[in-house]
């Protein structure tokens, strides 16, 4: 008996084999090993995962929080996980065999002129019958080529990417929610700061006016002091618009009402603080870091093993079939010797002729794997090109904002002198409100440059790929699942 089972162990063994090239990982040799942009502001050390705890803000903490929870883009992307994990294990399931159960009742007539009694001499035949049938089918398509692993492999590719377009929506979701939340809080200071600039300008329009009647300044000082003031109305409006808005996008990202924010969030609180340093990191890290590119990878590796399937196509297919049960037109004899029935062999297809479709399918994946190769090249340079564009902005917008924090603080000093001028007597109120006015435009700047320092942070933090790892714990154990699930 064991010579009949060589061919079918033969194939079996031969199921091991796969065609189609085996997928090799990108080189990343060619990475610089240091960032052009860095400084004594950043370090070589990567950043912790929850980067926006360093802002010290619990508001903020609570903010990411409930976004990394509750955002759509985010529910949105963890359904489009669970998609791509059921057809991972889709094509996992069709290298095992399937066995089904199946039953049949049917009432049957017979023509009598048709051609099941053509050649029956029969007088009366029976025409009429009831017939039972219980039984199972198998089937088992045995892999000699590795059509069903290589699209295993692609699936389970392609379900790792999915899983990386969540981490990266995870990235987006935390940069978006802090930059938003201190691009309010920065619209929040800069009204108040504003507001009080216009008070100071309205007093001095309204002094300098008197000081007109009386003959004491002429007509120009006071149309350049209505000219200050209305310069600081017109600031106000632009500035209030770009902080509703930035409030309703950010009540859009939680999926919350934006009164119901405001009235959370209150009135802006204190100065801006701000890391000292940003931990930069390795290029090569990027490579880990980014889920973009891991993605793109992942991607490359799927049109690689699409390949395989399309090559695989183009050879014999072998599978086993099988069914076996009990039919029987007569009652009661269902389960007897005589009506038990069964089949069993194998089938073996062979492609002859198709036209050249089964080699431009071959073709096709092997162009679509070049333009995933090129993806993600592309995807890599592009984070390095981004992460040191960020790098370079950071560093520059925190020297602006320390030239702006020194004119702040002369411009308040000299403030202070004229408000003791004035005390002494030596000064009038319009000499401390031009110096107040003039401060509150400094002032402004400073919160102004603030508000981009931290939008610069959190766009470095997003350029390096920081934040998923630390929302993202619980879908890398169902990741962990899903491997282990698969064969």
């Amino acid at each position: 008996m064991t010579h009949q089972f060589a061919p079918l162990l033969c194939l079996t063994l031969l199921a091991a084999c796969s065609v189609g090239p085996d997928y090799r990982a990108p080189d990343a040799r060619s990475l610089p090993t240091h960032f052009m942009g860095e400084s004594a502001a950043t370090s070589a050390a990567a950043g912790r995962d929850d980067w926006w705890r360093d802002f010290g803000d619990p508001r903020l903490d609570s903010l990411v929080a409930a976004a990394l929870r509750d955002s759509p883009d985010l529910h949105a992307a963890a359904a489009r996980v669970r998609v791509a994990r059921a057809e991972a294990g889709i094509a996992a399931a069709n290298r095992a065999p399937t066995l089904q159960a199946r039953a049949r009742t049917s009432r049957d007539q017979l023509s009598r002129n048709g051609e099941s009694f053509a050649n029956m001499p029969i007088a009366n035949p029976q025409t009429a019958f009831t017939d039972r049938l219980v039984g199972f089918d198998a089937s088992w398509e045995i892999d000699l080529f590795g059509h069903n692993a290589r699209a295993l492999e692609a699936a389970s590719a392609r379900a790792d990417s999915a899983l990386e377009q969540q981490h990266d929506a995870v990235v987006l979701v935390a940069a978006e929610t802090a930059r938003l939340y201190f691009d309010y809080r920065s619209g929040q200071r800069r009204q108040l700061n504003l507001q009080r600039q216009i008070d100071a300008a309205e007093e001095d329009l309204h002094l300098t006016r008197r000081a007109q009647a009386a003959g004491i300044v002429g007509a120009g000082d006071s149309a350049a002091a209505s000219a200050t003031l209305d310069t600081a109305r017109a600031a106000l409006a632009p500035l209030e618009a770009a902080t509703r808005a930035s409030l309703a996008s950010l009540a859009a990202l939680l999926a919350r009402d934006s009164r119901g924010l405001q009235d959370e969030l209150g009135a802006a609180d204190g100065s801006l603080a701000l890391p000292t340093r940003v931990p930069a990191g390795l290029p090569s890290e990027l490579l880990r870091r980014r889920p973009d590119i891991r993605r793109a990878e992942r991607e490359r590796a799927a049109a690689s093993a699409d390949i395989g399937t399309a090559e695989a196509a183009r050879y014999p297919s072998f599978s086993l079939t099988g069914s076996a049960g009990f039919d029987s037109i007569h009652s009661g004899t269902l389960t007897d010797q005589a009506s038990r029935f069964w089949s069993i062999g194998p089938t073996l297809t062979l492609p002859l002729f198709n036209a050249g479709r089964l080699q431009d399918r071959v073709d096709s994946s092997r162009a679509a794997f070049d333009a995933a190769d090129a993806t993600y090249r592309k995807a890599v340079f592009a984070a390095l090109a981004d992460t040191e564009g960020a790098l370079v902005r950071y560093q520059q917008e925190c020297g602006r904002r320390r030239d702006l924090a020194h004119a702040a603080a002369a411009g308040a000093e000299a403030l202070w002198l004229a408000q003791r001028r004035f005390e002494a007597g030596e000064a009038s109120r319009l000499d401390v409100l031009a110096a107040s006015i003039a401060w509150r435009g400094q002032v402004d700047q400073q919160l102004a440059s603030e508000g981009q320092c931290a939008a610069n942070i959190i766009a470095l933090h997003k350029a390096l790929g920081g934040g998923w790892g630390a929302a993202a714990d619980a879908t890398e154990r169902d990741g962990d699942l899903l491997t282990r699930r698969i064969p």
